[in-house]
C-alpha cells in the first residue's frame, strides 16, 4: 500500500513514514496540497487539517474536489467533535488524532480504502443501472411513436 501524506511538520512526515513503513506502507509526503503533482499510484490520503494554504474542513473539500478518487483519513491535533464531523461532510472516511498507534491509523486506511472502492462499485452499477432504464424508456418511446401509440 502506498499513501500520500499531506503534512507541513517535518517531523510529523518523518513520524508518519516510520510508523508505517513498519507496517508494510510507502508513505510519500507533501506540505501542501498546492505541491502535489501525480497521485496516481497512492491507495489514498492522510490529510493534516492546519496547512499553509487552507485549514480545517475547507482543507479536505480542497482536497477531495481535487482528488476524488483517493480516500482520505485526516490526523489532527485538533479534538473539536464538531470540528470532526464537518471533515466527515466535506468527505474525509475517518479523523484520527496526532499521537495515535501506528495499527490504528493502519486500520482507518484499510477501512477507508474498503469503503471508498464499495462506493465506487455502488456508484457504477447505479450508473449501469440509470442507463439500462434510459435505453429501455427511449425503446418504449420509439415504439410509441412508430405505432402511433
Amino acid at each position: 500500500m502506498k499513501i500520500l501524506h499531506v503534512e507541513d511538520t517535518l517531523t510529523h512526515s518523518i513520524v508518519m513514514k516510520r510508523m508505517l513503513s513498519d507496517h508494510g506502507v510507502e508513505v510519500e509526503s507533501v506540505p501542501d496540497i498546492d505541491l502535489l503533482k501525480d497521485t496516481a499510484d497512492c491507495d489514498a490520503a492522510v490529510l493534516d487539517l492546519v496547512l499553509p494554504n487552507s485549514s480545517g474542513a475547507e482543507t479536505v473539500l480542497k482536497f477531495v474536489r481535487r482528488y476524488p478518487f483517493l480516500p482520505v483519513v485526516v490526523l489532527t491535533a485538533c479534538r473539536d467533535q464538531r470540528l470532526h464531523e464537518e471533515c466527515i461532510k466535506a468527505g474525509a472516511s475517518s479523523v484520527l488524532e496526532k499521537g495515535i498507534s501506528a495499527d490504528a491509523v493502519k486500520q482507518a486506511l484499510d477501512k477507508s480504502i474498503c469503503q471508498h472502492l464499495e462506493q465506487r462499485e455502488s456508484r457504477k452499477r447505479l450508473e449501469q443501472i440509470a442507463k439500462d432504464m434510459r435505453c429501455i424508456a427511449n425503446k418504449n418511446g420509439n415504439r410509441n411513436v412508430s405505432t402511433g401509440n
